[in-house]
């Protein structure tokens, strides 16, 4: 699977602001060191990266392109608002409500920008292979449940 193709046509067909923003995306041992299928980070103010966990080169590429979506939202909101960023990771990592408004806020942009079906494989995907991180019925974003009951085109009921 070429990530920087899939990477590439995401960010030309729906995040037009990032086209001329350095973004290196690779499958890593991210579940070891974050306990994440996916992060994203940034080396400085207009380069960033995405990581995968290796254990993901075998799924379906929807649940990539979720996956892929919701970070390119996270660094969306990050280059918008950049004097809250170091604020933003403190606020995220130790206030639950926090992260939970971040996390259904970054889902709910993943929708708006027309990949409500992969997102809603890939939380299948979380609530099928959870990681310690994201036990069942822990995760801070939108559920299963959740994207059911918003009932967007691609929803399985």
């Amino acid at each position: 699977m070429n990530l920087q193709r899939i990477l590439s046509e995401i960010v030309v067909k729906s995040f037009p602001e990032l086209k001329y923003i350095k973004i290196e995306i690779d499958f890593n041992n991210v579940l070891e060191e974050d306990d994440a299928y996916f992060i994203y980070g940034t080396f400085s103010k207009n380069e960033f990266f995405i990581d995968l966990d290796k254990s993901l080169k075998i799924v379906k590429k929807e649940i990539i392109v979720g996956g892929i979506v919701h970070e390119l939202c996270h660094i969306v909101w990050e280059l918008n608002i950049p004097e809250f960023k170091s604020k933003d990771l403190k606020f995220y990592k130790i206030i639950p409500k926090y992260r939970q408004r971040d996390e259904k806020y970054t889902d709910l942009e993943t929708i708006l920008r027309g990949y409500g079906s992969e997102l809603f494989s890939l939380m299948d995907y979380y609530q099928r292979y959870p990681t310690r991180g994201y036990k069942k019925g822990t995760y801070s974003g939108l559920t299963v449940d959740d994207l059911k009951k918003i009932n967007f085109q691609g929803a399985r009921k």
